[in-house]
């Protein structure tokens, strides 16, 4: 056995098998610290696959949702299970999962005629909004649903918001936090 540093290449062999090597207190607790990050984005993903099965299971029944709603949110739901259950276990090679499914959550926008926007469970976004009379605003928001839209309308119209949600982006850098480490 020898002693593992914060900052060696072998952060998932340390993962994988972490009663194989002796660690530092401060080296055990700053390990610690990244592991458990990363496993709250792990419950925070498997709580919104959850949610999100719900709300389209209850859009299907009670409001007769259609076949192209339903279709588009089963990659979602599949994407957060196997996203969120694979921070959980510490699974370092599919990481790139949960920072996939987070980066689809950074930025929402809507430009003319064309929307976007994804949320798990929701967001806290600051973002820019230019109106119809071509004032430009800065807002911030609290959104709590879980919400998927891309959508090109028929009509264009001049409203152009980009947002950026804050959760998901601390959700990606405490990701990338614990691949770098490893």
């Amino acid at each position: 056995m020898y002693a593992a540093s914060f900052d060696s290449d072998e952060y998932s062999a340390f993962m994988q098998n972490p009663n194989q090597y002796q660690t530092t207190s401060k080296t055990s607790r700053k390990l610690q610290f990244i592991k458990e990050r990363v496993k709250v984005v792990g419950y925070v993903q498997l709580l919104a696959a959850l949610v999100m099965t719900i709300v389209l299971v209850v859009g299907f029944f009670a409001e007769g949702e259609s076949a192209p709603v339903t279709l588009t949110g089963l990659p979602l739901i599949f994407l957060n299970a196997i996203a969120g259950y694979t921070a959980i276990t510490s699974q370092v090679k599919w990481y790139f999962l949960s920072i996939l499914n987070q980066a689809l959550q950074v930025v929402s926008v809507q430009l003319g005629a064309f929307a976007y926007t994804y949320t798990g469970m929701g967001a806290i976004n600051l973002g820019i909004n230019r109106d119809l009379i071509g004032e430009t605003q800065v807002g911030f928001g609290l959104l709590l649903s879980s919400t998927f839209e891309l959508e090109m309308k028929a009509s264009t119209m001049k409203l152009s918001v980009v947002e950026v949600d804050l959760v998901a982006v601390s959700f990606v850098i405490a990701i990338f936090t614990a691949m770098r480490r490893r």
